[in-house]
């Protein structure tokens, strides 16, 4: 196997790339020892625990265990060492069950075990990794289930994941995330999306690589979804997806979108009250074919960055709920839809304001009842809440949609004000 892949393309900082690569080393003039199928190392730095240096049959299911007992001594599994399932001759057919006491799975551990089918934390204890190294599931391509990223996870190496084709669900990115490494999610064209949890990660380099290349389809849209605790969103992170669309959960802390954090974003982006600033290039450029781009502004942005919309030539609508007109650039929104055409709604009795600035005056100006705006939910759409009534903001009764603010009557007895473009 050409192991060339793992190229680590100078996105993973040099102290966690020694961290992750620090188990190669451990079998170095360590004690080893055999108990069952497995060879286990001593670790140099803690006498009382171990790592799992190899196996040494091939596995059907293989559960590993949290503690292994040789000559009178009881030692901790805290790692699965470096190719400890790879390039030895055996393999590993179906399920995996990983002790919580692990906190590395180190670099190409797991790598081509192409009929491994599960991977899976026992049941007990709070799992403790930290690291998942590089290429540590490389190439597992019948993986469907994999467990739920720990909150204590803290780096994700180059090309861990990928072609794990038949990984299924949505992903998580836990909260204490620190490195996130290039290509990793490559060609796992069955995830269904992604959860961001992460509160500090620092932001990514230009260029990163880290979500690319998922599915060869160019129609699929990835949803990514905002966990609530996420205050920032860094540089970089999902614009490798290429079409993709961001939704904030209820009660977000969101404040600051930064440069490049939601470039290419498409479809309806609802901004979250509670933010205050919008990047440079934060939401920069459109993938051709992609679905157009709703923007909804929240009465607490301010400021909004030089060439943050710049190319979003998707930009069908754009509400903004903030009375007064937040600050912006004469071209933050360059190069983007033609501005005429695309209808800027603002709370009413507000037009005046926004139609005195040099940059929203060039939009199509409307003024609505911005409060309780919402899109009509999955609830809202099958068969239990279709679509009875719909109205105008006069009250008027409408036939069908019709554009500007309706006010829809659902059978579930829900009433809803939405946009409708």
């Amino acid at each position: 196997m050409n192991l060339s892949v793992f190229s680590l393309h100078c996105h993973v900082p040099r102290m966690a790339l020694l961290f992750s690569c620090l188990f190669i080393a451990l079998g170095l003039n360590a004690q080893s020892f055999d108990v069952g199928d497995l060879t286990y190392t001593v670790l140099q730095n803690d006498a009382s625990a171990v790592q799992v240096t190899r196996g040494n049959k091939h596995f059907y299911d293989l559960t590993i265990p949290a503690t292994v007992s040789y000559k009178d001594h009881s030692y901790t599994v805290k790692h699965i060492g470096n190719n400890a399932f790879y390039g030895n001759g055996y393999k590993i057919y179906h399920d995996v069950v990983l002790p919580p006491t692990i906190e590395t799975i180190g670099a190409q551990a797991f790598t081509s075990n192409g009929d491994m089918t599960s991977v899976t934390f026992a049941s007990g204890q709070a799992p403790r990794l930290r690291v998942i190294g590089e290429g540590a599931f490389y190439n597992c391509r019948k993986m469907t289930t994999l467990f739920e990223m720990p909150s204590t996870l803290e780096e994700i190496g180059n090309n861990a994941f990928r072609e794990c084709w038949a990984l299924r669900g949505t992903f998580l990115l836990p909260e204490n995330l620190k490195t996130i490494g290039s290509e990793c999610f490559s060609s796992c064209r069955s995830i269904s999306g992604f959860r961001f949890a992460v509160t500090s990660m620092a932001d990514l380099l230009n260029g990163n690589r880290c979500l690319v290349n998922m599915r060869d389809d160019a129609s699929w849209v990835c949803p990514v979804s905002i966990a609530p605790n996420v205050e920032r969103i860094p540089s970089y992170l999902f614009g490798s997806l290429g079409r993709y669309s961001v939704t904030f959960e209820p009660g977000s802390r969101c404040k600051e979108i930064a440069a490049y954090g939601l470039a290419s974003v498409c479809g309806r982006l609802e901004l979250p009250e509670g933010l205050v600033s919008i990047g440079s290039y934060a939401a920069y450029g459109t993938i051709s074919g992609t679905p157009p781009l709703h923007l909804v502004l929240p009465s607490t942005v301010q400021t909004i960055g030089n060439y943050a919309f710049r190319y979003c030539t998707s930009l069908s609508s754009l509400t903004c709920a903030r009375a007064t007109p937040p600050a912006v650039y004469e071209n933050s929104f360059s190069n983007a839809a033609d501005p005429s055409s695309c209808t800027l709604y603002v709370p009413l009795h507000c037009a005046s304001a926004y139609r005195g600035s040099n940059v929203w005056q060039q939009f199509f100006i409307e003024e609505a009842d911005l409060t309780g705006i919402s899109q009509p939910t999955v609830d809202d759409i099958d068969g239990s809440g279709s679509v009875k009534q719909r109205f105008g903001l006069g009250g008027q009764h409408l036939s069908s949609p019709t554009k500007g603010i309706n006010i829809v009557r659902m059978s579930n007895g829900r009433v809803r004000k939405v946009v409708v473009k």
